[in-house]
């Protein structure tokens, strides 16, 4: 019913369609082109992404967390220290550039990214059991499956996307807008 009536009210209120399909175009063609692959690499690289930003935003003056007390006793070989997961926000003072580049936002598309890699590859390994370690991560037909890893510089790219397809899809509509 809500996609009836969103492609009956422009129809009605709308004698010429070519508003209408450059403004979808605008808001489509930018989402595809950039927005889109910018959220899924934060997203799919999500846990890394937060890892950098911590390391970038660490605090170098900062005392050590681990007491003697939680480290492995002396002779004890089966002792395991426990490991944290990274923090969904970097902790700690945070440098000038932060907010100015909106920073949070990154942040949180990141960890809901991550979250929900996190729940799908869960759901995955349960179904379909985890490759043994002598499998080398290949498939059914025996060839190894390609693993983009994280780097910077893709993540700088990423979110250059998402700025540039905001700002081309805003422009976009408004001119279309502006024109009529």
């Amino acid at each position: 019913f809500v996609i009836y009536l969103a492609t009956l009210v422009p129809a009605l209120l709308v004698s010429d369609l070519g508003p209408v399909l450059s403004i979808t175009g605008a808001i489509g063609g930018c989402s595809l082109a950039y927005i889109g692959p910018g959220l899924a690499y934060l997203g799919v690289h999500g846990d890394a992404f937060l890892a950098y930003l911590g390391e970038m935003t660490d605090n170098k003056n900062r005392k050590a967390t681990t007491t003697p007390g939680d480290l492995p006793v002396a002779g004890d070989a089966n002792a395991n220290m426990q490991v944290s997961k990274p923090p969904s926000t970097p902790a700690g003072p945070k440098p000038w550039w932060w907010l100015l580049l909106l920073m949070p936002l990154w942040v949180k598309i990141a960890t809901k990214g991550s979250q929900g890699m996190n729940e799908r590859m869960t759901a995955f390994e349960q179904e379909h059991g985890q490759l043994s370690p002598s499998e080398g991560g290949r498939d059914q037909h025996g060839e190894a499956g390609e693993v983009i890893p994280f780097r910077k510089r893709d993540a700088y790219f990423s979110i250059f996307f998402i700025f540039f397809g905001t700002i081309a899809l805003v422009a976009g509509v408004l001119s279309n807008v502006y024109v009529q």
